[in-house]
């Protein structure tokens, strides 16, 4: 006898378009054996495959199969219909009507039949039945009663996912059939009530990827019912893993339904909750064995497995079954390469990138930028690693910015041998200052004051103390904005094209305090451009207006000796002062190249005012450009008054008054100037760089060139001194090994011109002490010029088009532009497998 085959029998296999039929009942044959396997067929994008039972449908189900190491999910191919009981319907309404109420919740799966009352009287057969139906797929929730009188109030309940509130069939209690009876029954007038309204879904239950909430409390909410109080237990947990308590709504869910059960399932355990306590064993039970139940745990466990952290998204498996994944991956990782590159190439030639609009709030914050130094296999490296910003500008805050960039890199605090700042009291300040509150973490570094910074006070200073050098900067700025004029600045290059055609036309520059090198370059470009200067400023002073002022000022102090003096002045100052500035700069500079560098300076400008040929020579330049353009005076003639000297300088002679400019009339004169400039910058060299009050110039000369006429005491005493900053004792011992050591390096032909060299031949594991003294002196950072790089850098990146980038951004950026030779070697592949070791549905 052949089989009866229905369509809970069948079940559908969501594959992918590339497994054949046959492939997938090989599998499926292995799972559920081929004798059991009737037909198959491809419908909608999915394989249809009906079996001999419907056990073993539900069995798949719950289980999946895999194809090509792919998981195919199957799901039956009818849903499940459930079966109602409605009781005390009066007998006077149709079924019709039944039928037409009940068709708005679903399809209706059968005819309604008829149910006996059951009573074994005769007499009763004649009596009123109950209705019953089957519906439909929607969430039944059943409330079986036996026949009482008409009195009771049992009723059944049919809710959809979509509907607003639970209706039904009733009774309305302690009315009489004779009132019903004369009641006109209308399909519209069947009685409904609102049983309970559709809670929205509790917040306190878990996600898919958690595990199920199940809080175990010491007393669980009672519930009342009729003259008894029932709770829930944590030890239904044990029992029944799928279940989930709801504080908030004091009822029991099943986490796999309500969270992949379809509309048609139960509703007390997925969407309302369960709460009869009394009967939680039975209803747990059945639900765990329903159909809808199944069909959700399988789902869930479909999901798990696809979520995995070793098997991807479905998008990975996809792709692994077709083969195309490699080929993928290659072409993403291509494309991320070119835009990595972009930025790379943009970031190294300092070109702002466009951003997404970012807002920052904090319009007033201050950057903070750190950077290290120290030595690696001989060779001083200078590093920045950070750049923050804060509104909190004191000393406890900038060296909490400080502190919150270099602690990451977890550096040893005992080796830290200094920091640089400048003089400013927020970071030199003995008590409160960032340098002191920072030794409490680096016991064993010392402050160093920034040598550049101090060298740029040095000359600035010469230029505030002396009213001559002022005005004469002032008038030299002055040129730089006249010049800047639109028709100004066009008829300025167009004289310089006329004057020289086969020079490249210069800028004026204008000069600044905290960049002594601006007014270096800028008294040049006036040297170099005097007669073009002279020529345009004589056309603007015959014209009218503003600028024929300004223009007759301008000329009036630039057609002097005294003017034309300042400029060869300055010019050699600067060309002395610029081996020092440049020097300081350097990022491998020394304690002992600083110290050679300023000494170097002193006595250069020492020479410069004893000897006499300086002088001569700067003048005689003077009078040759006095020659070609036609000047002749000395000074700017004013009226002049001479001023009564005060009673208590009658037996004196007074030559010159601070604050007052010297009148010049005479090339003696001139010498005077120029001697009162250059005893200024002596007395600021030496009050701003003082004598070696650490010892760490007497340490740095024993080791590079000891002296013959020292004892070994002595010497071993000189670097002693120096070594108690750094915690470093060198012994006697030690050091006369070393100095024999160094000889006969000597004597070989081989020179120390710096610490660098004597550092190459110590050995750390022969002469230990001695090798940690010399990279602790290496290591001192004498200037702080690589932190106002990193900030020139700022500059250039951070314009006013890209104002709204915040400083995580810019931070990114100037590392890489900074930090040009680092930025060169980064691995694109590296960099890729970075950016993908966080979760992304990108195929890298």
């Amino acid at each position: 006898m052949q089989q009866k085959i229905t369509q809970l029998n069948g079940c559908r296999c969501v594959s992918d378009p590339g497994v054949m039929v046959e492939e997938l009942l090989l599998v499926l044959g292995e799972h559920v054996g081929f004798e059991n396997i009737v037909s198959a067929s491809r419908m909608s994008k999915a394989i249809v495959v009906f079996l001999t039972s419907e056990a073993l449908v539900n069995q798949l189900t719950v289980s999946g199969i895999w194809v090509k190491e792919v998981f195919v999910p199957i799901t039956p191919l009818s849903a499940p219909a459930t079966k109602i009981t409605i009781s005390n319907v009066p007998p006077f309404i149709p079924n019709d009507v039944i039928i037409k109420e009940l068709t708005r919740f679903g399809k209706i799966a059968s005819p309604i039949k008829m149910i006996p009352l059951g009573c074994k009287n005769p007499a009763l057969k004649p009596a009123a039945a109950l209705w019953g139906s089957a519906p439909p797929p929607p969430k039944v929730s059943k409330k079986a009663a036996s026949v009482g009188s008409s009195h009771d109030v049992d009723y059944v309940d049919i809710a959809q996912e979509d509907s607003t509130e639970e209706q039904g069939f009733q009774f309305r209690p302690g009315e009489s059939h004779q009132e019903w009876m004369s009641t006109p029954i209308l399909p519209s007038a069947i009685p409904t009530t609102s049983t309970t309204a559709a809670s929205s879904a509790p917040t306190d239950l878990s996600a898919a990827s958690e595990p199920a909430t199940q809080p175990k409390l010491k007393q669980y909410p009672v519930t009342v019912f009729g003259h008894k109080t029932r709770s829930f237990s944590s030890h239904w947990y044990e029992r029944y893993a799928f279940l989930e308590y709801s504080i908030s709504k004091v009822a029991v869910f099943c986490k796999m339904c309500r969270l992949f059960g379809e509309k048609g399932g139960e509703d007390k355990f997925r969407r309302h909750g369960y709460r009869d306590w009394k009967h939680i064993n039975t209803a747990c039970y059945k639900h765990e064995n329903s159909r809808a139940h199944l069909m959700a745990v399988a789902k869930y466990n479909n999901y798990r497995e696809c979520h995995k952290s070793d098997r991807g998204t479905v998008l990975h498996q996809l792709l692994n079954a077709d083969g195309r994944q490699d080929e993928i991956i290659e072409r993403n990782r291509d494309n991320i390469k070119v835009i990595l590159d972009i930025v790379l190439t943009c970031a190294k030639q300092e070109i702002p990138l466009r951003g997404y609009r970012e807002n920052d709030e904090r319009k007033n914050a201050e950057l903070v930028a750190v950077c290290v130094r120290y030595v690696y296999k001989g060779v001083v490296k200078e590093r920045a690693i950070g750049l923050l910003d804060t509104d909190d500008m004191t000393a406890e805050g900038i060296a909490k910015m400080i502190l919150e960039v270099v602690t990451p890199l977890e550096l040893d605090p005992n080796l830290c041998v200094g920091f640089g700042f400048d003089g400013a009291s927020v970071m030199a300040g003995q008590k409160g200052g960032v340098q002191a509150i920072l030794k409490s973490t680096f016991q064993k570094a010392i402050y160093v004051h920034c040598h550049s910074h101090r060298l740029n006070l040095v000359l600035a200073s010469v230029a505030r103390t002396s009213a001559d050098a002022s005005t004469f900067f002032d008038t030299v700025n002055s040129l730089h904005t006249f010049m800047c004029g639109s028709q100004r600045h066009a008829r300025f290059l167009d004289a310089q094209k006329t004057m020289y055609p086969d020079r490249r036309a210069l800028e004026l520059e204008r000069g600044c305090d905290t960049r002594w090198s601006s007014r270096s370059s800028a008294v040049s470009k006036v040297l170099i451009l005097y007669d073009v200067i002279i020529e345009v400023l004589s056309e603007y002073a015959e014209g009218g207006g503003q600028c024929q002022i300004d223009a007759q000022s301008l000329l009036q102090q630039m057609r002097t000796k005294k003017f034309i003096f300042f400029l060869v002045l300055f010019k050699e100052l600067f060309n002395k002062s610029d081996f020092a500035t440049k020097g300081l700069q350097s990022t491998s500079v020394s304690v002992t190249d600083a110290e050679d560098l300023i000494e170097n300076l002193k006595q250069s400008l020492t020479d410069m005012r004893s000897s006499n040929d300086e002088f001569l020579k700067m003048l005689a330049m003077t009078n040759q450009i006095m020659a070609n353009n036609s000047v002749d005076s000395f000074d700017i003639s004013l009226p002049y008054r001479s001023r009564k000297l005060p009673s208590r300088f009658e037996q004196s002679t007074v030559t010159t008054s601070l604050g007052k400019s010297t009148r010049v009339r005479s090339d003696e004169d001139l010498q005077a100037l120029l001697n009162i400039l250059i005893d200024c910058q002596l007395n600021e060299l030496g009050a701003r760089f003082h004598t070696d009050s650490y010892g760490l110039m007497n340490s740095a000369a024993t080791l590079l060139s000891p002296a013959c006429d020292r004892s070994l005491t002595e010497m071993t005493n000189s670097l002693n001194v120096a070594g108690k900053l750094f915690h470093i004792n060198v012994t006697e011992s030690e050091l006369s090994v070393f100095l024999q050591h160094t000889k006969r390096k000597k004597e070989r032909g081989e020179t120390f011109k710096t610490l660098i060299d004597v550092l190459d031949v110590c050995s750390e594991e022969v002469f230990p002490h001695i090798h940690c003294f010399l990279k602790a002196l290496i290591t001192l950072p004498m200037t702080s010029c690589t932190v106002e790089r990193v900030f020139s850098s700022v500059k250039r990146i951070k314009t006013a088009s890209r104002s709204s980038m915040l400083t995580s951004r810019l931070n990114s950026l100037c590392l890489l532009t900074f930090e040009r030779d680092l930025t060169s070697t980064l691995d694109f592949d590296e960099i890729i497998d970075v950016f993908k070791s966080r979760p992304r549905r990108l195929l890298l």
